[in-house]
């Protein structure tokens, strides 16, 4: 194996058809690339909505907090009803892929972990702002499960300016209930609304 060969990476799988039975001995498939190219053209705009979808949420939740001076006190008092009626977390967490520990293993790991459109580095990650009153490490990038555990559940790992993995704050990653990209309103509502809420424009530090 020579040096160019140790550094190959597989930066994307194109996957051209599915359920394609296997027989014994010699098997020949016609695929339609025509098909193929449109489901993947399809596949590449999904990150692109989900990003755009989370970041309206944030939007009109953040206008709508202006408008009715939503106190910290409402906040507090609504995350508290919101947290009593969640099942303990160990229930849909498990089997979750770690986070790689830093910023460089992320990058490489294209197997299991996608770059999160709404914070890529050297762009806004406006989502994961660590807030300053409790000297909270901001994001410069995030990155997430491809895949989903057997509830559903998908993972967000996120990175500081050293490159290293953000473990609590505001800026850094979360278990989410549902996967952003296969559950995508579901994700909204269980993951992004309760996290705008309780962290974004609650003053509680927990």
């Amino acid at each position: 194996m020579t040096k160019a060969d140790a550094s190959l990476r597989i930066r994307q799988i194109i996957e051209l058809e599915t359920g394609v039975t296997p027989h014994l001995g010699h098997q020949s498939i016609t695929i339609d690339l025509n098909r193929a190219r449109a489901r993947q053209t399809r596949l590449a705009f999904l990150p692109l909505a989900v990003g755009f979808l989370r970041f309206s949420v944030y939007a009109v939740v953040t206008v709508t907090t202006n408008i009715l001076i939503w106190k910290e006190e409402i906040a507090d008092a609504g995350c508290n009803k919101w947290s009593a009626a969640q099942l303990v977390p160990t229930t849909w967490n498990q089997d979750l892929l770690p986070c790689p520990y830093t910023r460089t293993q992320a990058t490489v790991a294209d197997c299991c972990f996608a770059l999160d459109k709404a914070c890529k580095l050297g762009e806004s990650c406006w989502f994961h702002q660590g807030r300053p009153q409790f000297q909270e490490e901001s994001a410069v990038e995030c990155y997430r499960s491809k895949g989903t555990n057997s509830y559903g559940a998908g993972g967000q790992c996120c990175y500081g300016q050293n490159g290293q993995l953000i473990t609590t704050g505001t800026g850094a990653g979360s278990d989410d209930r549902y996967h952003s990209s296969h559950y995508i309103f579901k994700h909204c509502f269980h993951d992004v609304l309760p996290f705008i809420g309780c962290c974004k424009v609650s003053l509680n530090p927990e």
